[in-house]
């Protein structure tokens, strides 16, 4: 499990695939900029969230969902109801 503001990271193992095409894609409550480096045994995928909450990441290989895909990345986080200065009724979600 991985918390908001933390880089995360994961393996995917091609060691044996052959040649082809990877693809990763993940949505959730924050967009998210992935990060690939080249490992002995494949490919590290690094993140960093900046929102908790659910996100989905999906894996392809030769534009075909590999097994267990979608893989849910569940993200903790303190989310802090803050109220602007001045107001009485204007709140901000504020996530950590």
């Amino acid at each position: 499990m991985c918390r908001s503001g933390q880089p995360c990271r994961f393996v995917v193992v091609t060691t044996g695939a052959g040649c082809g095409t990877l693809g990763v894609m993940m949505e959730g409550p924050a967009k998210v900029a992935i990060v690939c480096t080249e490992v002995d045994e494949g490919y590290e995928f690094s993140y960093t969230p900046t929102a908790p909450g659910d996100y989905l990441i999906v894996i392809k290989y030769c534009n075909v969902t590999i097994a267990g895909c979608p893989h849910k990345a569940v993200i903790t986080g303190i989310v802090w109801l803050v109220r602007s200065p001045g107001t009485v009724s204007h709140w901000t979600f504020v996530r950590h």
